[in-house]
């Protein structure tokens, strides 16, 4: 096998990665590409990031995922220092040979309003979540919604109108997972009747779009 000589050292080498030997190119931190700067789309009125689409996670798993994914950084570890930059640790392979580095990273927070909130704050819903029951539990019956919503939206725009009538309430809900979210809790606090339907109303980008109604009639001293 002919010898080869590492450019950068000189050392003699029966193999090149890269066209650098494997101890240098192992410090060559040059090649991780963690970037001085990025930027995370939050909404301003739930806190979300965008991350491929709206996602419920602290900003510094935003920027550790977004570099996993985007720049195929191994290994990455975040953490914030107190001017708003993040110490990034991380690592890639080349060749088979792993390189590490650190950066001191600019995170700039682009707010904006989510696809969601968006919805929520124009009165659109997905989905009604009728809840019907004796007259004398609306009180009771109107806290316990309410406690599952905070649950479920963590103070954020879920529920876009909320209708009390008599022997019952109609929850207007903007996402169609949280209006199941909060039937299923309502069918599992109390003895009731579940009964699910959809109507169709009409098509978006070409595809058939349905509102469901998510049905909760509580019986009788149903607990």
């Amino acid at each position: 096998m002919k010898e080869k000589f590492c450019p950068k050292c000189g050392k003699k080498t029966d193999l090149l990665f890269d066209g650098l030997c494997e101890e240098c190119l192992s410090e060559d931190a040059n090649r991780v590409d963690i970037p001085r700067k990025v930027e995370v789309k939050v909404c301003r009125i739930c806190g979300k990031k965008m991350r491929n689409e709206w996602k419920e996670e602290n900003i510094e798993d935003t920027v550790k995922k977004s570099l996993e994914e985007e720049r195929g950084l191994k290994k990455v570890e975040v953490v914030s220092d107190e001017d708003g930059s993040m110490e990034v640790e991380a690592s890639m392979s080349v060749e088979g040979v792993t390189i590490e580095d650190s950066e001191t990273v600019d995170v700039v927070e682009k707010k904006t309003v989510c696809e969601n909130c968006k919805k929520a704050s124009v009165g659109y819903f997905e989905a009604v979540v009728q809840i019907r029951f004796q007259d004398e539990r609306a009180g009771e019956v109107l806290d316990t919604c309410r406690k599952i919503i905070n649950s479920r939206s963590k103070g954020k725009p879920t529920v876009s109108k909320i209708e009390e009538r008599k022997g019952g309430l109609d929850l207007y809900i903007s996402s169609n997972s949280d209006a199941k979210y909060i039937a299923r809790k309502l069918a599992d606090r109390y003895r009731s009747e579940r009964k699910n339907s959809k109507t169709l109303r009409g098509l978006v980008d070409g595809h058939k779009s349905y509102r469901s109604t998510y049905l909760i009639r509580i019986l009788e001293n149903g607990k």
